[in-house]
């Protein structure tokens, strides 16, 4: 079975990053759960949450050079099936970017 990037219109631009990282820099303050409850919107509940997409999952980066990089996650080969991540935690993101995509550093930004 091919792979989802095989058809993906960014493959040569994007940079793939470990799904947990991209986790913790999505985490922060609260979210309101299925069931009513408020609670923190920690790297385990972003993972619970993109992981009730289905259990493989390819996180990424797309650098851009105005700085405002795209940073999601894949859960399927469909044109749909994606999560976009809204990044939380600049600082870790920051570290992340530097980690695992070369070429970008502190300007590291994101949309």
């Amino acid at each position: 079975m091919a792979h989802w990037n095989e058809f993906n219109r960014f493959s040569s631009e994007l940079a793939y990053v470990p799904v947990e990282e991209l986790a913790e820099c999505a985490a922060g303050g609260t979210v309101r759960l299925r069931g009513g409850d408020v609670v923190p919107y920690t790297a385990e509940v972003v993972m619970e949450e993109w992981l009730s997409q289905g259990d493989r999952l390819d996180a990424y980066v797309i650098p851009r050079e105005d700085g405002k990089h795209w940073a999601g996650v894949r859960h399927g080969a469909g044109d749909s099936e994606y999560i976009s991540v809204h990044i939380r935690n600049r600082e870790l993101f920051d570290a992340l970017m530097e980690r695992h995509v070369p070429g970008v550093g502190q300007e590291a930004s994101f949309r």
